[in-house]
């Protein structure tokens, strides 16, 4: 697995602008358009790419404390299972900032609680080389749902697609809940 902290050269409690500075002067020096390492580049941007989002370095944490399987990610974590499990706060971002101000007065003490409990969406990644983000594309994805049971489906792709879009497939998530719509395909491109 690779330490983004070392493709960085941050340490693993750096704050968020120090990542942010760290992928910045690496990118400055070595962006292709620069005449600069475009592998580098890449692993920099794939390094900043997870450690700039809270939950993704959290996932990212968590698999480097509890292993992999032969340095390749584990299918465990292959979906965002963490983001389900925390849903219930503030839908997965963590962000403890606004939504989780308990000082806000007597009637606002339990604000936390209001997130509706229902099926979840279901979050894939899929991956696409450079050559096939430039045209459409209609993939077959497999998924497993939250119960346990594979789903497929045909996703549409636009040409032109970038790294870290997520596309929305009503629908098509989380079904385990009955008598309550289904949750959401949230398909998360990887370029």
């Amino acid at each position: 697995m690779k330490n983004y902290y070392d493709i960085l050269g941050v340490s693993e409690d750096a704050s968020n602008e120090q990542i942010k500075k760290a992928f910045k002067d690496i990118a400055k020096k070595e962006h292709p358009d620069r005449g600069g390492d475009e592998a580098r580049f890449k692993e920099a941007n794939e390094a900043y790419d997870t450690l700039k989002n809270s939950q993704k370095r959290h996932d990212y944490d968590t698999m480097r404390k509890f292993g992999g399987t032969g340095g390749q990610q584990h299918p465990f974590f292959n979906e965002d299972i963490f983001g389900d499990f925390f849903s219930g706060f503030g839908n997965g971002d963590m962000d403890f900032g606004g939504r989780f101000n308990f000082t806000q007065g007597p009637g606002r003490a339990r604000t936390f609680r209001s997130s509706n409990r229902g099926n979840r969406n279901v979050q894939v990644r899929m991956a696409l080389s450079i050559k096939e983000a430039m045209m459409n594309n209609e993939k077959t994805i497999n998924y497993k749902l939250p119960s346990g049971r594979d789903e497929y489906a045909t996703v549409k792709i636009p040409a032109g697609v970038q790294h870290g879009v997520t596309f929305k497939f009503s629908g098509m998530g989380d079904d385990s809940i009955k008598n309550m719509p289904r949750g959401d395909l949230m398909v998360i491109m990887s370029v």
